[in-house]
């Protein structure tokens, strides 16, 4: 039998002590989505305090529907399952939890610098509200967060280039559409650079950006 090079032995090689290792790496992250890193159990919270109407209220149920479990390769399928996260964004606190919370779980990974990224449209979408309210919202949760856990967080505003609109038709919009993100970006009273934009790809049968 080879022996382990170094210190290591078997044990602590097995899976349980290299995810603890891991674990207690410090880390930096640099693309982690706030609508792909909610839990759970407060999507179900939330939904139940606010009377959204979800498929199900049961956490292995749910899981599923708006977790990639087995599903087979499809990156429109796998879009679709944001159609339910984005029901629970029905009052500002909502927002401002997930945001929190998004930035808590990182940090219990040792993360220790994070780069995060959301959409205020998703976030506006379920009651309407401006896209500047809800960057508001993200932002008080995130620092708040960084208050009380050891991590910097810079986040990313990413701009979807079909939702919520028509980049062909509606061209006009769309260049406002920018120009408020940009400006609740450009404007928030955060440190310089705290905030970036990105424009994201979205559905691969979503209409193509103007040029």
């Amino acid at each position: 039998m080879n022996q382990l090079p170094g210190p290591w032995t078997e044990s602590m090689v097995s899976t349980q002590n290299l995810c603890q290792f891991l674990l207690n790496l410090p880390k930096i992250d640099l693309h982690r989505h706030l609508e792909g890193s909610l839990r759970l159990e407060t999507i179900v919270e939330l939904a139940q305090q606010h009377g959204v109407d979800l498929p199900s209220y049961d956490i292995e149920h749910l899981r599923p529907l708006v977790q990639v479990i087995y599903d087979p390769p499809d990156f429109n399928r796998y879009l679709n399952k944001f159609h339910i996260l984005r029901r629970i964004y029905s009052a500002h606190q909502a927002i401002e939890r997930v945001a929190y919370e998004a930035v808590a779980d990182a940090a219990a990974e040792n993360v220790r610098y994070l780069e995060l990224r959301f959409s205020p449209s998703a976030q506006a979408a379920a009651q309407g509200f401006s896209f500047a309210d809800t960057t508001d919202w993200v932002i008080a949760g995130v620092k708040r967060a960084q208050r009380d856990f050891d991590i910097m967080v810079r986040l990313i505003i990413a701009l979807v280039r079909h939702d919520p609109l028509d980049w062909r038709k509606r061209s006009q919009k769309s260049l406002s559409h920018v120009k408020l993100m940009a400006w609740s970006a450009l404007t928030w009273r955060v440190r310089p650079k705290s905030i970036l934009l990105t424009l994201s790809s979205g559905s691969s049968k979503g209409p193509k950006p103007p040029v």
